[in-house]
């Protein structure tokens, strides 16, 4: 890494801004997971966008703390 990455570390407008995108696509696979017909597969897809919707609400809390 150069001195540049060094130089610029994320700010708290970077991470709101980080929360925010990812807070967009959990909402977007889930919107396309209802479209997997296989019910298993589907189950799988759903339990892992749970994880993934508790990782940024945990992220959320955490940056509100900032």
């Amino acid at each position: 890494m150069s001195g540049e990455a060094y130089q610029r570390l994320p700010g708290k407008e970077d991470l709101f801004r980080a929360v925010l995108l990812l807070d967009v696509a959990a909402q977007q696979a889930d919107v396309l997971v209802k479209h997997i017909t296989d019910p298993s597969r589907r189950k799988n897809f759903e339990a892992q966008i749970a994880a993934i919707q508790q990782l940024l609400q945990l992220a959320r809390d955490l940056t509100l703390k900032l």
